[in-house]
């Protein structure tokens, strides 16, 4: 696995880290309650997917539930939100996938 930290997007999807009952910011108002409709919370592990368009291109996000922002193992609920999406994509033929920390509480 490769990690770079870039100012940009990489091509493919965008995932952001999202902490429990908080809500979606930043996105249409779809995207939300489509999240809210699947039962998307943000607890640990949880990944809820959505598609939009941007610039006239469609572009996959991914919400990763990152779990409650001050519980002691907040490391670990970290892990197992990176873990989740990783793999929700490990096969999925996506060869690059970006971590948007924007609004997280870490």
């Amino acid at each position: 696995m490769n990690i770079e930290f870039a100012s940009a997007p990489a091509a493919g999807p965008i995932a952001r880290l999202v902490d429990q009952d908080a809500p979606l910011e930043g996105v249409a108002a779809a995207v939300a309650q489509g999240a809210r409709a699947s039962r998307f919370s943000g607890k640990t592990g949880q990944v809820h997917e959505a598609f939009v368009e941007q610039g006239g291109q469609v572009q996959r996000l991914v919400f990763a539930g990152s779990g409650d922002p001050r519980a002691k193992d907040r490391l670990a609920q970290l892990e197992r939100a990176g873990a989740a999406v990783a793999a929700r994509y490990l096969a999925s033929g996506e060869t690059a996938l970006t971590f948007d920390f924007t609004g997280a509480s870490l």
